[in-house]
């Protein structure tokens, strides 16, 4: 199983604001390029995401009636979750709960038939990190300090170490970090 990360991170090192809102990751001006996202979401079998994550893009983004307007296309979402989960009919089709260790989740997800997943949600990639499941880690730099927020990197028991794989620099200030692990 390929596990892969792609976040946004504040030059400061923040991934979201202290009250979980993104509103720094949009550039100052229009900006027509994804950075790589659609390619992401062309090669991961799918998705699993956090509950915190799930909620804040199920307000952020609300699904049409035909879910025309859902960023990860037709991509099948896992969340991670203990508590019920109410999906907007046009996603049902498209969202599975599931629920244990990383290690079980991706247990659950290669038995889905999942060769490589995308993990987006802050706590839940750190519980990746930090149980050394990640193989990619993608991390694009706004130019912008923001001064506290939430943190993607957090306690770990031991090092983990990756080797750069590609840098690439965008005419708004963005830096793209594209690690594997070593």
């Amino acid at each position: 199983m390929n596990v892969v990360i792609f976040v946004g991170v504040s030059l400061d090192g923040f991934i979201a604001r202290a009250d979980g809102t993104v509103d720094f990751l949009e550039p100052d001006e229009p900006f027509d390029d994804d950075m790589g996202f659609s390619a992401l979401l062309g090669r991961v079998d799918a998705m699993l995401m956090g509950r915190s994550t799930f909620d804040f893009v199920i307000d952020a983004v609300p699904a049409d009636a035909t879910g025309a307007n859902w960023p990860y296309g037709e991509t099948p979402i896992f969340v991670a979750t203990h508590r019920p989960l109410d999906v907007p009919g046009p996603l049902r089709s498209l969202v599975t709960t599931v629920a244990g260790s990383p290690q079980d989740l991706l247990d659950e997800l290669e038995a889905a038939g999942a060769t490589s997943v995308y993990v987006d949600g802050g706590a839940l990639a750190h519980q990746f990190l930090a149980a050394g499941l990640v193989d990619e880690l993608t991390l694009t730099v706004v130019p912008r300090l923001i001064g506290e927020g939430v943190t993607l990197f957090g306690p770990i028991e031991a090092d983990i170490s990756f080797a750069l794989q590609s840098t690439t620099s965008y005419p708004n200030g963005y830096v793209q970090l594209t690690y594997g692990r070593a």
